[in-house]
């Protein structure tokens, strides 16, 4: 996946398994795998991008279900609340989030001194879309 103007910083690669309260997962599962065993179907990856001019920290969760989602933009915030007004510190960070088959795809923007920039969110969510739409599947 091709970042604009944005370098892969590092990923993910060993299994990554995460233990849980099981009450966290509403009594489902205790280890966040496929099936909830001990098993190296792990459910979440992560890539981070750092923005090459304004040092923004671009990170990519990949959360897998075992339920089909369908392919959708599913969760966009404004930052219409008083407290992005109160604490502008907020500003410095947005995210969004879209379905993908049984994938959840949450993108994050982490900036050090300035609020993230509305083109800088929407470039990297068109990139995302983009290598969304052209991955093969098995």
């Amino acid at each position: 996946m091709v970042i604009p103007n944005a370098e892969k910083v590092e990923k993910s690669d060993a299994t990554n398994l995460v233990a849980i309260d099981r009450s966290f997962s509403f009594g489902t599962r205790s280890i966040l795998t496929l099936n909830g065993d001990q098993t190296d179907q792990e459910t979440q990856e992560r890539i981070a991008y750092k923005d090459v001019d304004t040092g923004t920290i671009i990170l990519i969760d990949l959360i897998y279900l075992k339920s089909y989602l369908g392919n959708d933009m599913v969760f966009w915030p404004t930052q219409a609340l008083e407290i992005y007004e109160k604490e502008p510190v907020l500003k410095n960070y947005d995210e969004a989030m879209v379905s993908y088959h049984n994938v959840l795809v949450k993108v994050s923007l982490i900036s050090k001194d300035k609020p993230v920039e509305f083109q800088k969110k929407y470039n990297t969510l068109k990139a995302v879309i983009s290598y969304l739409d052209t991955y093969p599947l098995k």
